[in-house]
């Protein structure tokens, strides 16, 4: 520690005088400086326990002039500068308990974390690190209150985790047939649209008119937006009369790693395919685990009475994922979204 005063300064460290400026007949005293502990006398107390640093200074008398002062003030200025350091004196810094799972130091020879050290983690799956930061989790140290107070022990800890992961939002779009879609309305033969007619455009997804495969023959009808609730749905729902529409996500600002729709299905037969890739052609419930290079998955539930005889259910198709055609003699969908 240093300090220098006008006139004079003690410095105590908890109530022990540790240093102070020797008497002098100027104004202003030299600097002077201690170091503690060593011949101060001074003890230093372990945290939890403060340290207290008590400055006293003291101005001289005011000084005679001829005429007198008025202003004491300004005739007799005082003033103290202090400045300290401090530092430990550990042989080997406090090292935290070792990470579970393991996880060890990079950094150091023999993987341990000391005190000031950081663990850095990556994110658990489905999770990622807040932009422009780290999961990260401070090695700090403090007072070990075992230890004998005479001999102050310091021990290390973890502290709570910084810029934890986070959830991202995943981008999706959906078709859902609900208004400006208006029931009644016909696609298809009807319409005397033909395949390959773009008759969908909602969301950035296109919906183009294609055939029907019955496994006999091949069929082009037509497509219309019900009424009929699917369940789970929105309301409104597009109803597949001997005819398949492709869906194509390439005009999206992401790329689909997951497609779902849902349905209520009534026919034996329907058309399922993904990227181009020939299509199945069979019972909704039998789809196969892969649709072309995706993954397929159906979860359904056999219609009750007064219901027509069939089933409903959702349909998730997971891979990279540009078009998905999806056909049906007597098929309704509706929401057919697509996930980032």
């Amino acid at each position: 520690m240093w300090v220098a005063a006008d006139d004079s300064a003690e410095v105590r460290l908890n109530g022990t005088l540790v240093m102070s400026t020797p008497p002098t007949s100027a104004s202003l005293s030299t600097v002077t400086t201690a170091n503690v502990p060593g011949t101060s006398g001074a003890s230093i107390n372990v945290a939890p326990i403060p340290n207290t640093i008590e400055i006293k200074v003291r101005n001289g008398q005011n000084p005679s002039t001829n005429p007198p002062c008025p202003d004491q003030y300004q005739c007799n200025p005082a003033g103290v500068v202090f400045g300290a350091s401090f530092s430990d004196a550990l042989a080997q810094l406090p090292e935290c308990p070792p990470p579970v799972p393991p996880h060890p130091n990079p950094n150091r020879p023999g993987g341990e974390y000391l005190a000031g050290d950081e663990e850095i983690v990556a994110c658990p799956p489905g999770q990622v690190d807040q932009p422009g930061r780290e999961r990260y989790r401070p090695c700090r140290c403090s007072y070990d209150p075992t230890s004998n107070p005479s001999n102050p022990r310091s021990v290390g800890y973890w502290d709570s985790w910084v810029n934890t992961c986070v959830t991202p939002v995943r981008k999706r779009a959906c078709v859902g047939f609900d208004p400006p879609f208006l029931v009644n309305t016909e696609y298809g033969a009807p319409a005397m649209q033909p395949p390959g007619y773009p008759a969908i455009l909602s969301s950035g997804i296109t919906g183009y008119l294609e055939n029907f495969l019955t496994g006999v023959s091949t069929q082009f009808n037509k497509a219309s937006i019900e009424s009929v609730l699917v369940p789970s749905g929105t309301g409104q729902s597009l109803r597949l009369t001997n005819i398949s529409i492709r869906f194509d996500f390439s005009a999206l600002n992401f790329r689909p790693s997951t497609v779902t729709f849902l349905f209520r299905e009534q026919g034996p037969t329907i058309n399922i395919a993904t990227n181009a890739s020939p299509a199945y052609v069979g019972n909704i419930s039998k789809i196969p685990a892969a649709v072309g290079s995706a993954g397929a998955a159906v979860t359904s539930t056999p219609t009750s009475p007064p219901s027509p005889r069939g089933s409903v259910g959702t349909v998730t198709l997971s891979g990279a994922i540009q078009t998905l055609l999806i056909g049906g003699q007597e098929l309704w969908i509706d929401e057919v979204c697509a996930v980032e």
